[in-house]
Order: C-alpha cells, then structure tokens, then sequence
C-alpha cells in the first residue's frame, strides 16, 4: 500500500484479522490512529511506515510494542531524520 492517499484507521482496522506477516505502509500519512489498528495485526514480522512525517507520537510508537513477532521495522524519514531497526 506504500505512497497511497486515504489510509484510514478503518482502512486498516478491516484487515486487522488478516494473517499478515508484511505491511508496507510507507509514505501514507499514517498517525497514532492508524498504529492502534496496526497493533492489533499480531501476526506481522515486517512494517514499513516510513515517511509518517512526524505524525506518529511516542504514544503512536507504544501501541505496537505488542507485536512479538516484528523482525524488521522502518521508520525511516519520520523526524527528518534516517531511522531504521532491526529487532
């Protein structure tokens, strides 16, 4: 779904109880919103949300801290900054 306009809480809460183990979702203005549904997809093992430019708070970040399985996560060009790790 990476560069695409209107990714929503809802967008993403209809596939919340999808086995996915990928989610790119670069460059899509995500915010706070959108990682609460993203937090409930427990079977990912990669996301990309790079380019969320700076609308993801700390409390944003908190809400995927439940994902056990995350192997790999980009966030990178969030601050303006090259963030990327590897868990």
């Amino acid at each position: 779904m990476s560069y695409c306009v209107g990714v929503t809480f809802l967008v993403l809460q209809s596939i919340a109880n999808i086995a996915l183990t990928d989610l790119d979702i670069s460059w899509c203005g995500i915010d706070d919103e959108c990682l609460n549904a993203v937090a409930k997809i427990t079977s990912l093992k990669t996301l990309n949300i790079m380019g969320y430019n700076g609308k993801i708070t700390s409390a944003g970040f908190s809400l995927i801290t439940g994902l056990k399985h995350i192997q790999y996560l980009n966030i990178k060009w969030g601050f303006g900054e090259f963030h990327m790790c590897r868990v």
